[in-house]
């Protein structure tokens, strides 16, 4: 069959304990107005086949526990309008679909859908770990785990941990992401917010790559963390761009940013071992922070940006804070901050 199990129109099934192997388009359906609810889902992929999960549908509702999901193209957890609420899950290995190259992700949320995840891993997944498109899309990950995502090098795209546009909105609490070969999380437009994230071991795709970034902000993204680490990133550990983009950070602490092999001396015009840069007309402030232990600049300032930064300590950089424009007031930086052991503490550049 397509789907190993359809739930269409009004139907309401439970069930407990259901493996799904290689079905021709995907694991589980849930469309329209039915509702799912079930214990110990498998669904496998198998040779041209898809084992993901899929919920579309205004009135669409799935109720997911104990699931594991692996292998297929496109997601792993598909939600498009519906709403569904997963425990204890890990979603696995998922790639691009063969003939556009789009997709590969764990979970993508859009139409206006919602997800919530609690308790999950998600693995080797070829796109993004967690994707959240469109207005009024929301996905809330707690207890999650996004590891090794290696985007798709036949294509050239980066692997991201959490993305979000549109105004599509992330929430986490207690999220680790690890070893994505791109960015750990990367907002166009989007919102995240939440605590307790986690982003370490970023990598690039290959020697070629600038990235290997820890959070970009960008396009008019708004952003509201408390209790943030990046460490181990290359290039920038938090980008934040772009008139219109609005981030909150409480609690940070980024460390250990080293240059992307890609970086050679002048070769990469944003950043090339930085820990918090702010650039392009963005609205940033960071209260109690440590920034330490960066290859390059500890604070990086560019173009007419308001960067506040209170009560934090700029560490062992090379050098603490750089400003590229003359007007900036040095003082949103210093308010009971302590700059120490940087060889160089401020520069001062015009734009």
């Amino acid at each position: 069959s397509s789907f190993g199990l359809g739930v269409l129109g009004r139907a309401q099934v439970e069930l407990e304990g259901l493996a799904v192997d290689a079905a021709r388009i995907g694991g589980v359906s849930v469309v329209e107005e039915g509702r799912l609810a079930a214990r110990h889902l498998w669904t496998e992929a198998g040779p041209g086949s898809s084992g993901h999960v899929v919920v579309v549908g205004e009135k669409a509702y799935a109720n997911l526990r104990n699931v594991r999901i692996r292998g297929g193209v496109i997601a792993g957890l598909d939600v498009a309008e519906g709403e569904v609420d997963v425990t204890d899950a890990v979603i696995r290995d998922i790639q691009p679909s063969p003939t556009d190259l789009r997709g590969g992700s764990g979970i993508i949320v859009r139409a206006g859908g919602q997800v919530r995840l609690e308790r999950g891993v998600l693995l080797r997944t070829r796109g993004y770990g967690v994707e959240a498109r469109d207005t009024e899309s929301l996905a809330e990950v707690i207890d999650v785990r996004v590891t090794d995502v290696p985007g798709w090098v036949a294509d050239g795209d980066n692997g991201i941990g959490l993305g979000a546009d549109s105004l599509a909105e992330i929430h986490v609490s207690r999220v680790q992401v690890e070893r994505v070969h791109g960015f750990g999380a990367l907002l166009r437009g989007g919102l995240l917010t939440g605590d307790d994230l986690l982003v370490q071991q970023m990598l690039p795709q290959d020697a070629n790559d600038a990235y290997g970034r820890g959070l970009e902000f960008g396009r008019s993204a708004v952003v509201d963390l408390t209790r943030v680490w990046v460490r181990d990133a290359m290039n920038i550990g938090v980008l934040c761009l772009d008139i219109g983009t609005r981030v909150t950070l409480r609690d940070l602490r980024v460390d250990r940013t080293t240059r992307s092999p890609a970086c050679h001396e002048f070769s990469c015009n944003t950043g090339a071992a930085d820990g918090l840069t702010a650039m392009l007309e963005a609205d940033v402030s960071a209260t109690r922070f440590l920034i330490q232990d960066n290859g390059q600049y500890g604070v990086r300032v560019v173009n007419r940006t308001v960067l506040l930064l209170r009560d934090g300590r700029v560490a062992r950089n090379a050098v603490g804070a750089q400003v590229i424009n003359a007007d900036f007031d040095l003082s949103n930086l210093m308010e009971g901050v302590v700059y120490e052991d940087n060889p160089e503490p401020v520069s001062v550049l015009s734009d």
